[in-house]
């Protein structure tokens, strides 16, 4: 038995509530084609312990794509990272309780 084995998994941050919320923000258009009915994609898979506090939006081709390909994520790093510069904004918004629907 490795070390690994005895440590617990982390747990997920699951939020659906968060998930309905960034989706009705301005804010929320598809990083690639700037269109608004966008799906939530992950950095890290939910599968993965991914957190719902870190994701992005796509339309749903891309994101699908964002799966088959890794390049993905190579080719569209720009709008990626920008988005993630955005993101704390959208979380501290969110906390503070002023959009929440």
């Amino acid at each position: 038995m490795t070390s690994a084995m005895l440590l617990p998994k982390s747990p997920r941050e699951s939020d659906l509530r968060y998930l309905k919320w960034i989706k009705q923000q301005p804010e929320w258009r598809c990083l690639v084609t700037g269109l608004a009915d966008a799906v939530a994609c992950h950095l890290r898979s939910v599968g993965a312990g991914g957190s719902d506090y870190w994701v992005f939006p796509l339309i749903q081709p891309l994101h699908d794509e964002s799966h088959r390909r890794p390049e993905f994520f190579c080719k569209h790093r720009k709008a990626i990272a920008e988005w993630f510069y955005v993101l704390p904004q959208l979380h501290a918004r969110y906390r503070s309780g002023v959009f929440k629907s």
